[in-house]
């Protein structure tokens, strides 16, 4: 039995786009759609010195030797399913350590990359921050920050990008949705107080009370209490006299 072993690896996950609905609505269709799917996935990974690792119903998992080689191969991907039987795919890309075991992987990355792959739309290639950093002076690829996201069962928020080449779609931030902890909305939300860029948007209630709490304690800063101003102005008090209106009590 040959032994686990571990490595660094890029992780690509794919999955088609509304495979359930599209079996409620027509079998026939849908059957077509993941055979062409599975014959596609298994020729291009081959070309691109990927390591298919298995199918998983509309899914796939792959591996690569490099960031590089696999976003090529995720271009390939996505070109080729635009030809005669359109694909709606979705690929998410994820850089990682990786437990290799009787044929499966293992590993932190892997949940990663599936979870970046869920926030995709038809014909889109998502990656996180790792992917970015290892291709941003890479001419031949443009790429977009889309924002910070919470997944589940993912311990910290993670800023995701999408791939902005002609041809290939960029989603929204507000219509992503997957396997996440919170709403779009919260989100962006993040992001902001984050400084990730973003449209300008109305101040939210929580944002405006955190706001007027600060400029209250910055004018107890600015202007602080001064003990000889208040004893001051206490005795002018306890030496004041009230004045009140005269009445004529003499005997008329």
């Amino acid at each position: 039995m040959p032994e686990a072993r571990r490595q660094l690896a890029a992780i690509m996950f794919t999955d088609i786009v509304g495979y359930t609905a599209m079996i409620g609505r027509d079998e026939d269709l849908a059957i077509k759609t993941v055979t062409h799917h599975k014959k596609i996935i298994k020729q291009i990974v081959k070309e691109y010195e990927g390591d298919l690792i298995q199918f998983y119903g509309d899914g796939s998992l792959s591996i690569y030797p490099s960031v590089t080689i696999a976003l090529e191969c995720a271009m390939a991907i996505q070109t080729e399913f635009q030809k005669n039987i359109t694909v709606p795919l979705r690929i998410g890309l994820h850089i990682g350590e990786i437990l290799i075991k009787d044929g499966n992987v293992y590993g932190d990355g892997v949940n990663l990359a599936s979870r970046i792959e869920s926030l995709g739309q038809s014909g889109t290639i998502m990656f996180s921050e790792e992917v970015y950093q290892k291709i941003r002076n890479n001419h031949r690829f443009k790429t977009k920050r889309l924002g910070i996201f919470e997944f589940k069962n993912v311990e910290e928020p993670m800023p995701v990008y999408v791939l902005a080449n002609e041809g290939f779609p960029v989603p929204k931030a507000e219509s992503i949705t997957g396997k996440l902890k919170t709403s779009s909305e919260e989100f962006e939300k993040i992001s902001n107080e984050l400084n990730v860029p973003a449209q300008k948007k109305p101040l939210t209630s929580n944002t405006f009370i955190l706001l007027l709490v600060a400029t209250v304690a910055a004018l107890f800063v600015i202007y602080p209490q001064n003990d000889s101003q208040t004893a001051t102005a206490s005795e002018v008090i306890d030496k004041s006299i009230a004045v009140l209106p005269f009445k004529d009590m003499s005997p008329s």
